[in-house]
């Protein structure tokens, strides 16, 4: 589903709900929603380097400047994911109708084999007398395995990843350019050309976060992981970060050979020193040949993943059946 395809689901139902008088499962998920979500970001202290600074790109070899130091785990607050908003609408009449009316018919069967018992009505008690009482009588089942049904294919599709490119590697591109600016030292923001909001930023440094976006999911495949739009599970955070922690070196690697990639399709090559008027590197060489302290870069960007994912509102997940790591 796309993101306008999400929200008038979320306001359809939402609406659908309300009219039926179910407005307070509304309620309860828009409250959910006004707490926000709980996200680990990332902090790093860093190391200058003597070494030529390039245009600010959070992933990969080429932001060469810094070396990232021992990070620090802060806490905040962000908004759900659209997707994750219609989850939870979805999830609220899942248990509110369907669960119910489950509970319901479990009583009643209890009740005809145990008193022969074919139906029970609830009397409001100090109500107007026009008032209707609540009968339980069992008779619902086909229409509330409809509803299951429906709201199964609604949440299959909400689950789905963006149907276009662009949407998804912007959201990611944005990110990557925040934790670039966070991790700068106070005082430092607004000082280069890098150093500025994502709406600031020059045309080409955009492209490049965007570029490092784009990586992300072939480097994860290496391993047989996956983004999905959505935020993930306790579970499914942990065992993400397992999987990364313990494949760690080969997403490293993975990582420099797609900026590798990268960089000789826009034309550079080896060199002594990076020169961007001659497009020339350095570390254009086999991860093997790297320094270690430049392989570090790549682990620490890999090490990254989890966060930028979920800020972006994605989850890191197995890839398919059949497909790498399994949880």
């Amino acid at each position: 589903m796309t993101p306008d395809e999400i929200r008038t689901s979320y306001a359809e139902l939402a609406d659908a709900l309300t009219t039926s008088g179910l407005g307070w499962i509304v309620e309860q998920v828009e409250q959910t929603v006004r707490a926000g979500r709980a996200v680990e970001k990332p902090t790093r202290i860093f190391k200058e380097e003597e070494r030529e600074e390039e245009p600010a790109q959070f992933l990969g070899e080429q932001h060469g400047a810094r070396r990232a130091g021992k990070p620090t785990a802060m806490m905040t607050l962000e908004p759900w994911p659209d997707s994750d908003q219609l989850l939870f609408l979805i999830d609220g009449v899942r248990q509110a109708i369907i669960h119910a009316a489950d509970i319901e018919n479990e009583q009643l069967r209890l009740l005809r084999t145990v008193a022969g018992v074919e139906s029970v009505s609830f009397e409001p008690d100090g109500e107007p007398a026009d008032r209707e009482p609540l009968r339980l009588a069992g008779n619902h089942d086909e229409r509330i395995q409809t509803l299951g049904r429906l709201l199964g294919e609604l949440e299959r599709e909400a689950m789905q990843q963006p149907t276009t490119v662009q949407g998804f590697a912007e959201r990611i591109a944005r990110v990557i350019h925040e934790d670039y600016l966070g991790s700068l030292p106070i005082g430092q923001r607004g000082t280069s050309r890098s150093a500025v909001a994502w709406e600031d930023l020059p045309e080409e440094a955009k492209e490049q976060c965007t570029s490092d976006a784009l990586r992300i999911p072939d480097v994860l495949a290496a391993v047989g992981l996956a983004l999905q739009e959505g935020h993930p599970t306790p579970d499914q955070g942990a065992n993400a970060a397992r999987v990364i922690e313990e494949n760690l070196e080969t997403l490293a690697e993975a990582e420099h050979e797609r900026w590798l990639e990268q960089k000789r399709r826009e034309g550079w090559r080896y060199g002594p020193v990076v020169n961007r008027e001659a497009r020339t590197h350095n570390f254009l060489v086999p991860y093997e040949s790297l320094p270690e302290a430049e392989k570090d870069k790549s682990r620490n960007a890999i090490l990254r993943y989890t966060g930028i994912a979920q800020r972006a509102g994605y989850r890191i997940v197995p890839a398919g059946p059949g497909e790498g790591a399994r949880w």
